[in-house]
């Protein structure tokens, strides 16, 4: 939602239209980047605001900042299949052929992703127990329940 917004990225090409907008700077060849891909510095490269993406937990993200944070949280079993499909899509996680019981032990031992899926989400209910103004908690299905509400939520709480 919030890519669409700041990049006019398209939702299918991942490229940027060619809207109003001309600064250059805010227009990405992609959608928003994964800090995890392209690195802090580049992250910090970006003209303000930013959006950026991450799987990070809590604790690796900067928190005197002045950033926002929308953690999107999502039925642990809806994760297990994702990834499933995800690391066996993908030729650099060598699961092409991979059992999903195999996965599945792999998942609920944390050696997946960004490791244990509930220590990560702990991770993110602590942080909002620290920085509730900071951190705006949404789920996954409530979203696709009712995509309207979501974006008054996210819209209310990025200042929009």
């Amino acid at each position: 939602v919030v890519d669409k917004a700041e990049y006019e990225a398209t939702i299918d090409k991942k490229e940027p239209t060619s809207s109003a907008k001309s600064d250059e700077k805010k227009t990405l060849p992609f959608a928003s980047p994964m800090v995890e891909h392209v690195g802090a510095a580049k992250a910090d490269c970006i003209e303000s605001p930013r959006v950026l993406k991450s799987h990070f937990t809590y604790r690796y993200m900067p928190k005197d900042c002045g950033a926002k944070y929308i953690f999107a949280c999502r039925n642990p079993k809806d994760v297990l299949t994702s990834y499933y499909h995800h690391h066996r899509y993908f030729k650099q996680y060598d699961f092409a052929d991979g059992e999903f019981d195999v996965f599945f032990d792999l998942f609920m031992s944390g050696q997946v992703g960004v490791g244990d899926y509930f220590d990560h989400l702990t991770s993110w209910l602590m942080g909002i127990d620290q920085a509730e103004e900071q951190i705006l908690f949404l789920k996954y299905e409530d979203m696709v329940d009712d995509l309207r509400s979501a974006v008054v939520q996210i819209a209310h709480f990025i200042g929009g």
